[in-house]
């Protein structure tokens, strides 16, 4: 007879499973840089007398995932306010010039990292002055270069820096895998209202896994493995989670198997939570790389 002890070791098992699930542990590393598409409009502003529109830029915000971030929740804080002003709008910061100098503007979310966005502002007589010096010198040594972005800061349309490349491969690797994730939460969660194996669960736990966690399992691993990360560091921890799921559809289809018949196969319940257990440890490394990964981009 199943003992106790048996059905909740797996329970417990597999309780950790879900909660260690690179879904939930990728999006609590995420910024808003990855959760929503950021555009700045230009980091470096002109402080003048007359009406001008490089005395302000926009800091905005599109495309979000909205299960990471809300456009009605964005914030910001300016870090030297004599230098600029920031007013928060929906989706989007505006940023003005008060004075010269170089100032800090931090953006975040609830729940997400935040994003550091550096501006420099030059007054026009300042602007003049650099020009007389370039037009003075005969070598040019002396010009600042103002497409050079700011040390820190995300470049905006007028920088000749773009983005990091690895940073949009790696928003859209987190987009990929969002769509994805109603197979992995469909199964695991079914799996989990399901762990309790006795006699007189079996048939109930049998058509749950049959109709409803290996197939969302399989159609998850099928998605997984369709994901090609164009980074090739990106791509080797991405390899990790699919070899973790990979062992976790065959648990989940061995664990089916042991309660297909009347009588419970214990020897294939326990060879699935052999599968179970190297799975997790796959899965877990993936965590850990990611987030190892996703520190180059603060």
């Amino acid at each position: 007879m199943f003992s106790k002890e048996r059905a909740m070791g797996f329970l417990a098992f597999l309780l950790a499973a879900v909660f260690i699930l690179p879904a939930s542990a990728f999006a609590a590393s995420n910024t808003l840089a990855t959760a929503c598409k950021m555009e700045v409009t230009r980091t470096s502003l002109v402080l003048s007398d007359k009406f001008t529109l490089e005395d302000s830029a926009l800091i905005k915000f599109s495309a979000c995932d909205w299960k990471l971030a809300k456009y009605d929740t964005i914030s910001s804080k300016v870090e030297n306010p004599a230098v600029v002003s920031a007013k928060d709008g929906v989706g989007y910061v505006d940023v003005k010039a008060v004075g010269p100098g170089t100032s800090k503007v931090t953006v975040t979310a609830p729940g997400l990292e935040p994003v550091d966005v550096v501006f420099t502002v030059t007054s026009v007589k300042d602007q003049k002055g650099t020009n007389n010096d370039r037009d003075s010198s005969t070598n040019g040594s002396s010009s600042t270069n103002n497409n050079s972005s700011p040390s820190g800061g995300i470049p905006g349309n007028d920088q000749t820096e773009q983005v990091d490349p690895k940073l949009k491969q790696l928003q859209a690797y987190s987009k990929q895998i969002d769509n994805i994730t109603k197979y992995e939460k469909k199964a695991l969660d079914t799996a989990s209202m399901n762990s309790y194996i006795s006699s007189t669960t079996r048939k109930k736990a049998y058509l749950a896994f049959n109709n409803t966690v290996v197939p969302n399992y399989t159609n998850f691993v099928v998605e997984l493995k369709k994901i090609k990360p164009a980074d090739p560091k990106l791509a080797v921890v991405h390899n990790k989670y699919i070899q973790g799921a990979s062992l976790q559809l065959q648990a989940f289809t061995l664990i089916k198997q042991s309660v297909a018949s009347t009588t419970i196969n214990w020897k294939t319940f326990d060879q699935g939570n052999e599968k179970l257990r190297a799975g997790v440890k796959y899965i877990d490394q993936y965590n850990k790389d990611m987030k190892t990964y996703m520190k180059q981009f603060n």
